[in-house]
């Protein structure tokens, strides 16, 4: 969603919504940001955990 360029508040309600399983390891959080996900984002789905 962020390579689509949804604003960071549809991504986010999304993530609260939604049943989600995130892959939240070390080398996944690096690939995460390296995208230019957001630490919002990045947050919102180690809590959604």
């Amino acid at each position: 969603m962020t390579e689509q360029k949804l604003p960071e508040a549809i991504i986010l309600r999304k993530i609260q919504t939604s049943n989600c399983r995130f892959d939240t390891s070390g080398e996944a959080l690096v690939a995460l940001t390296k995208a230019g996900v957001s630490e919002n984002v990045v947050m919102a789905m180690m809590d959604a955990q």
